[in-house]
């Protein structure tokens, strides 16, 4: 049997097809942000909906919360 932990602090968000947008060209962006916040991002996309799960501290869940946020509004 295969047991995964999952972290309980977690932050999701939908981002409706502004994936690549949030990933960047070679995931430069994403990691930019990751980087920033000092939060892990997860973005998938999936039958076109976009998802965005941010991992760690609270403060850092925050930050790149605010982060991602300011590049859905300027898009």
């Amino acid at each position: 049997m295969l047991v995964r932990m999952i972290q309980p602090c977690c932050t999701k968000l939908c981002v409706d097809n502004l994936c690549p947008v949030l990933i960047g060209r070679g995931g430069s962006k994403k990691r930019d942000m990751e980087e920033e916040s000092g939060a892990r991002i997860n973005i998938k996309e999936v039958d076109g909906e976009g998802s965005v799960d941010i991992t760690g501290e609270e403060s850092a869940r925050n930050k790149a919360k605010q982060i991602i946020e300011a590049i859905v509004r300027l898009v």
